[in-house]
């Protein structure tokens, strides 16, 4: 969804209660040498062969899941694990 100029949207300092139906939004960050910055936990690089995920602000807790892996599981029932590296702050744009 793409915002008039100048308009803002709502920001927020947690996530909704995670359930087993919680939608989440997939987007896509780089975390190689060279192609984004280093992960926010580990202040490290990840190769893109790595399964990792950054969780928004609520979920990512202040850190504490950092370095847990976490199961993600899409709507056609498919699933994978990756790793928490880092945060997408809902506080500067992650959420819609």
């Amino acid at each position: 969804m793409r915002l008039p100029m100048g308009q803002s949207y709502p920001k927020y300092t947690c996530s909704p209660p995670v359930t087993s139906s919680t939608r989440a939004k997939l987007t896509n960050n780089d975390f190689t040498e060279g192609g984004g910055g280093p992960s926010e936990c580990d202040e490290s690089y990840h190769s893109n062969d790595e399964k990792v995920v950054a969780l928004s602000t609520g979920w990512h807790n202040g850190g504490s899941r950092c370095g847990k892996m976490k199961r993600i599981t899409a709507s056609n029932g498919r699933s994978t694990a990756a790793k928490v590296v880092d945060e997408c702050d809902s506080q500067r744009g992650c959420d819609a």
